[in-house]
């Protein structure tokens, strides 16, 4: 189709279109980006806190704020993908929110079960520490004793 003037009219509207595409796509990709860019960090920074836990359960809270903000941000990032879609929003949304609720109780189930297993752990570490500590004075003085009577039958 041309107007008067000679232009072409779905020209004009293809390229008016496609500059709110580019844009909205423009805005996906810088979005991505920082959403890739704040992940990365939490992983190095987490590179950074694992080597200065001292004990199983420095190792768990560390994991456990890990895990939080993971959550924290990708809820976020969920919420403002689902905020370019305003029509569909509400069902989304509440999909969103069933999921991350789930996961977040399965990883709060799975961190206490770990914590259990940590207590077991130290217990039985305890146990067997006290029973060798238990056997070192009962094996001194049995060496003892073999001693006196290699001594007594020379």
């Amino acid at each position: 189709m041309r107007e008067k003037g000679g232009t072409n009219v779905s020209s004009e509207l293809i390229a008016t279109g496609s500059r709110g595409v580019f844009e909205a796509a423009l805005r996906w990709q810088q979005e991505l980006m920082r959403f890739m860019g704040r992940r990365m960090a939490g992983y190095v920074e987490l590179g950074g806190q694992l080597p200065q836990c001292r004990s199983p359960s420095d190792l768990l809270e560390v994991q456990t704020r890990f895990i939080q903000q993971m959550l924290a941000d990708y809820r976020s990032e969920a919420e403002w993908i689902a905020g370019q879609f305003p029509i569909a929003d509400k069902p989304v949304q509440k999909q969103i929110d069933r999921a991350f609720d789930s996961y977040e109780d399965t990883l709060l189930k799975a961190q206490r079960d770990a914590a259990k297993i940590i207590d077991l752990a130290k217990d039985q570490a305890q146990r067997i520490v006290e029973s060798a500590q238990a056997q070192v004075p009962r094996k001194a003085g049995e060496q003892a004793g073999r001693r006196n009577k290699k001594a007594a039958s020379h």
